[in-house]
């Protein structure tokens, strides 16, 4: 901003009430113009800011040319986002002139291709420069579909130039593959950047997954996949037809953490490439009906494929067919189709062939054989062996393959584990498609997995996971793994989890989540693991990094990594996602936890205590509060039950709790006391005194409360209550006469040392003098009446043989040192009176 546009600004900023001042207006406005036509850079900059600051009355002082100032109402336009008001400027400027028109219009490409009316008057600006400016002819070829044809003529002369102007070669090398002209080597698709813009790491990325297409297998993955991520389903589309992303190779290749496309392009990318494995919300929000009409017929849910819309035909072709499957052959036929007479014809002679020779193989008419939507109704025939393909084997190898993978199913369910096993191995061997070949080695390894051959199971089950990596191999997998020991099913386990994470673009799944359940249960099942194996740590910190995860499982994840990875935990740049309010709170339990094991964070138990309490003092606090507080409070209860004066680093968290008024009143008591008893040994190893306040706050108080009855406590645990207090009370007596004997001695000697110097008996009856020997026995009283709360204690609560002789023994004290007092207060006070 110029310097007259900040006097502008902050004269602006005072009006508004958005700064408080007092400078004279006059003498602000006459700086800012003085300064504003110190010269023609000034002028035009002091424009520009006036512009901006809607106070276009100033510009006409500037001395500036009309149109100059009409070109400078158009950049502002286009800087706030006006794209209306700035081509309305751009029409009030002269038609052949300033060229530079076109680079505001492109910053507003998007404005203008979403409007039509925009369109046209962006058009009409850009046609007397067309033939002059290849930005212009390229802007031209964008915005009007006539223009169209020219479009692989204009783009790499165009491209050139941007390339030119941006030292970057990439862009004519891109424009030239786009073009289909690059024949050289070196017109390969150009490798992006970090520092590129998204759209032109998005380009280069798209001819990148093209030129994989069309050199590599169909569908293989190239490099810089994380280059598509503003691509839109047009383009993923083109991607897919042209075989440049395949499922096999773009799928399980996806980043856990962070897919490569946005979130709402991964459900669209899924239906495409595998709609069989895609959620329900995939289908729903991408519009692919038929699949969910698919889905609902096999799983005879008559009430979704009802609530389907029957605009779509493959809905009315399934409810046909579920028609069908319900009541035999129906009366009409609406839904399936022409085709679908001899469609009927052929079950009607099958189904008839069946009920006449039961026990022998049909051949399947070649009219049902080639309709795949139609299997399923055969399905218990198959499974029986009532079925076979005869002609249609030659035109229909699907069918074939589908009528022997049912009847190694019939096998295994019907226990034929031999016989499955053999023919699973045969099938797979044969087999025509990966599909069909996965899928029998996973039913020959159930077979020998129930007839006791784990390893061969295994074997088989791992060849079809090289051919698919489908979630139900990898649970069969795992299940046989773990007959060999628990933790061998880990890997399996550690796959299904970030499989499904993949195909579903990092969100959390019901497959997922209890795969990373199985995989904590395996290894707590595991007695032979010593501490938490490195995969199990890697796939918690993964799952932890889901943006929504169940509550439940999300603690227990926190849980595990607190005990066995509290160092990544602490650190505040891991990836530890949280959704939702209750999340936060878990993770800032949980990560203050593990900060306990972090010497760099300086973080206390107190500080874990001051987290429950706080919330634990909310409105509808979250029931694992409770528990973790219940936890804490044991935790403590454990720790103060050894020595006294070896758990005083408790006595902060103790006193957090305490504080509170969130602790029932056995711990309330119990802790408290066992804090003061821990402080007062502590402090009298160090020749030292615990604050009187503090016992009495921890101690003396809560004492008197339970014997007055204050504090309701359980009857059954009562007596064992006033046993630990007692306990405690004693300890800490000891340790206060102990404090007191030094007390006295202490004063003893400062009586001795004030007498001595004042040995004239006028220079001791002086009001000063008088006071220092009182303080003194001030002091020592003070002491006494500290041992008599003891001693009211010790008498009140159970009466074990050493608190009876502590009690006595403290009584013996204070009576004789309340005699001393009161002999040398009579003493001083009589000479005084």
């Amino acid at each position: 901003m110029s310097a007259a546009g900040r006097l502008w600004a902050a004269m602006k900023a005072r009006d508004t009430g958005r700064v408080r001042a007092r400078w004279p207006s006059a003498v602000v406005e006459e700086e800012a113009g003085r300064r504003s036509m110190a010269s023609l850079g000034s002028r035009r900059a002091a424009a520009l800011d006036a512009m901006a600051l809607s106070r276009l009355i100033l510009t006409r002082r500037l001395g500036l040319a009309p149109t100059e100032l009409i070109w400078y109402q158009a950049y502002t336009a286009c800087v706030v986002g006006d794209t209306s008001v700035m081509l309305h400027h751009l029409e009030r400027l002269p038609r052949a002139g300033y060229a530079a028109r076109v680079d505001l219009m492109l910053a507003r490409l998007t404005d203008v291709t979403a409007d039509t009316s925009l369109t046209a008057r962006a058009t009409a600006q850009l046609r007397p420069l067309a033939g002059h400016m290849v930005e212009a002819d390229a802007l031209l070829v964008a915005l009007d579909r006539r223009e169209a044809a020219r479009a692989a003529q204009i783009v790499v002369p165009y491209a050139d130039v941007v390339a030119a102007a941006r030292s970057d070669g990439r862009l004519g090398t891109a424009a030239r593959c786009i073009a289909g002209t690059g024949e050289d080597a070196e017109d390969a698709p150009p490798a992006s950047k970090p520092t590129d813009p998204p759209t032109v790491r998005t380009l280069f990325g798209y001819l990148a997954c093209l030129a994989a297409g069309a050199a590599g297998p169909r569908g293989a993955l190239p490099d810089g996949l994380d280059r598509l991520r503003d691509l839109d389903p047009a383009l993923l589309d083109d991607l897919i037809d042209r075989g440049a992303l395949g499922p096999s190779a773009v799928l399980p290749s996806l980043p856990t953490e962070h897919p490569p496309l946005q979130p709402d392009r991964m459900p669209y990318l899924r239906c495409r490439l595998t709609p069989g494995e895609a959620s329900e919300a995939d289908l729903a929000a991408t519009g692919f009906t038929a699949e969910r009409a698919r889905r609902a017929f096999l799983a005879q849910d008559r009430a979704a494929l009802d609530a389907l819309p029957d605009t779509d035909p493959a809905v009315r072709r399934y409810r046909a067919l579920d028609a069908w499957r319900r009541t035999g052959r129906p009366e009409r036929l609406d839904g399936l189709g022409p085709e679908a007479e001899p469609l009927a014809e052929g079950f009607d002679a099958l189904r008839a062939a069946i009920a006449a020779r039961p026990g022998e193989a049909q051949t399947v008419p070649e009219a049902v054989a080639a309709d795949p939507s139609c299997w399923r109704l055969l399905t218990a025939e198959a499974r029986a062996g009532s079925l076979r393909a005869g002609d249609a084997a030659r035109h229909h190898p699907r069918f074939v393959e589908w009528l022997d993978i049912w009847r190694v199913a019939g096998l295994v369910l019907d226990g034929q584990w031999i016989q499955a096993a053999a023919e699973g191995d045969a099938l797979a061997a044969r087999a025509g498609t990966a599909a069909v070949r996965a899928e029998a080695l996973n039913l020959a390894a159930c077979a020998r997995a129930e007839h006791g051959d784990t390893e061969g199971a295994l074997t088989r089950l791992d060849e079809a996971l090289d051919l698919t990596d489908r979630t139900a191999l990898l649970v069969n997998a795992s299940l046989v793994a773990a007959e060999r020991r628990p933790i061998a099913a880990l890997p399996y386990l550690t796959r299904i989890a970030q499989g499904t994470a993949t195909a579903t673009g990092g969100g959390p799944t019901a497959a997922r989540e209890n795969a990373v359940r199985a995989a904590i249960g395996c290894w707590q099942a595991d007695k032979e693991l010593d501490g938490c194996p490195p995969e199990l740590t890697d796939l918690v910190r993964s799952a932890l990094g889901d943006r929504v995860l169940d509550t439940e499982l999300y603690r227990l994840l926190l849980t595990l990594t607190t005990a066995y990875d509290p160092m990544w935990l602490a650190d505040g740049k891991a990836g530890v996602a949280a959704s939702g309010p209750e999340q936060g709170a878990l993770l800032n339990y949980y990560r203050t936890r593990a900060r306990l094991m972090a010497p760099e964070h300086e973080v206390g138990l107190s500080d874990v205590a001051g987290v429950l309490v706080r919330l634990a003092q909310e409105d509808d606090a979250y029931s694992w509060v409770s528990d973790e507080l219940r936890g804490v409070v044991n935790l403590l209860n454990e720790g103060v039950h050894c020595e006294f004066g070896t758990a005083v680093h408790l006595t902060p968290a103790i006193e957090v709790l305490l504080e509170s008024g969130s602790l029932d009143p056995v711990p309330r008591l119990v802790l408290g006391a066992q804090a003061a008893a821990h402080l007062t040994v502590y402090l009298a190893g160090a020749g030292q005194d615990i604050d009187p306040a503090v016992e009495k706050r921890l101690l003396l108080a809560p004492c008197t409360d339970l014997l007055s009855g204050a504090l309701d406590v359980p009857e059954s645990m009562d007596e064992a209550v006033r046993e630990e207090l007692s306990r405690c009370l004693c300890v800490s007596a000891i340790r206060v006469l102990e404090s007191t004997q030094r007390t006295v001695d202490d004063r003893a000697d400062r009586w001795a040392r004030l007498m001595d110097a004042q040995p004239a008996p006028t220079g001791r009856g002086t009001a000063s003098f008088t006071r220092l020997l009182t303080g003194l026995l001030n002091d020592v009283d003070e002491c006494t009446a500290r041992l008599r709360a003891f001693i009211r204690l010790l008498t009140d609560l159970p009466q074990h043989e050493s608190a009876r002789q502590i009690a006595q023994l403290l009584t013996k004290a204070v009576l004789t040192w309340s005699a001393e007092t009161t002999r040398l207060r009579s003493a001083v006070e009589g000479p005084a009176a």
